[in-house]
Formats: structure tokens, C-alpha cells, sequence
């Protein structure tokens, strides 16, 4: 018997490949997990080369058991939001279309800017500096053509994209 019954979970994250076990065991750990919400803010350029691990996106994902209990009866909404454009973010959603099997909704939106201002993540219309959109009509066009040719585990599921 679980000691808690995670439902919904929301995380903001700079989008570093060094984050994809956490998210890997995550989701392998959350068992009745209906809702996941991830914010992506930009953050500082590390040099990643020098860390001990390294992971390249589509090769871990590739990689990973994805047996993952709440993708066989849980795990309905997903919502990303910010810079969904960076490629481990791409690979994430990609992953997650093809293993989800009862993903009913799936909103993705780079309008909704979340900003880290000190040891704080905050909107950008709340602090009065809205960001100018980071997204080219082309990048956007090119990004929707892409979600739209991953291949889907849920028949169902219904793409917003803002």
C-alpha cells in the first residue's frame, strides 16, 4: 500500500539533460499520477561538459524501460509550458506521446513565460516584464509539424498548442 497517492505535479526546470533520470524515476514512481505540469524557464549556460554524466535526449528516452505504471491507466493531462522548443523538451514529449496510452490532453504553450527572479519562479506578466516571445511564426510552424508526425500510444489524446 503507497504512503501517498500522487496525483498532480507540477515542476518548473531548465531543460539540462542531466535531469532525465529525475524525471525518468518520477514518473516511474508516481503510480496514480493523472496531471503533469512543467514549466520550462531559461536558466544559466553551464558547461555540462565537465559534469561526470552526461545524457543525450533521445538516447536515454530510447533507452528506458517504458513500463511505466501511470502511462497504462493514469496519466491523462499534460501540460508545458515556456521554452518548449529546447530539444530535450521536444524529446521529452515525443516520449511521452508514444508510451502515454490513456493521455486524453496535452497542452503545450510558450506564451506562459516562467522566470526565475531570485530563489523565486514567478510569471512574466506578474512582475510587470513580459517577455518579448521567444518563438519565430517559423520555429512555431516548423515545431507543430513535428508534434503532429510523433507517433501516439492514446488514440484520444487532443494537442493544444498556444
Amino acid at each position: 500500500m503507497p504512503i501517498f497517492r500522487l496525483e498532480a505535479y507540477d515542476t518548473s526546470l531548465h531543460p539540462k539533460r542531466r535531469y532525465l533520470p529525475g524525471i525518468s524515476s518520477l514518473l516511474r514512481n508516481s503510480r496514480f499520477l493523472e496531471t503533469l505540469t512543467i514549466y520550462v524557464y531559461p536558466g544559466r549556460d553551464e558547461d555540462e561538459s565537465e559534469l561526470a554524466f552526461d545524457y543525450d535526449g533521445f538516447i536515454y528516452w530510447s533507452s528506458v524501460d517504458s513500463a511505466y505504471p501511470c502511462f497504462k491507466h493514469q496519466l491523462k493531462h499534460v501540460k508545458i509550458y515556456g521554452y518548449v522548443l529546447d530539444p530535450d523538451v521536444i524529446e521529452l514529449i515525443e516520449f511521452l506521446f508514444k508510451n502515454a496510452q490513456v493521455l486524453e490532453k496535452m497542452k503545450i504553450s510558450s506564451k506562459k513565460i516562467l522566470q526565475r527572479i531570485g530563489s523565486k519562479n514567478m510569471f512574466s506578466s506578474d512582475i510587470g516584464r513580459p517577455l518579448k516571445d521567444y518563438c519565430t511564426s517559423d520555429a512555431l510552424l516548423e515545431f507543430s509539424q513535428k508534434l503532429l508526425s510523433f507517433p501516439r500510444a492514446s488514440t484520444q489524446v487532443v494537442i493544444h498548442l498556444g
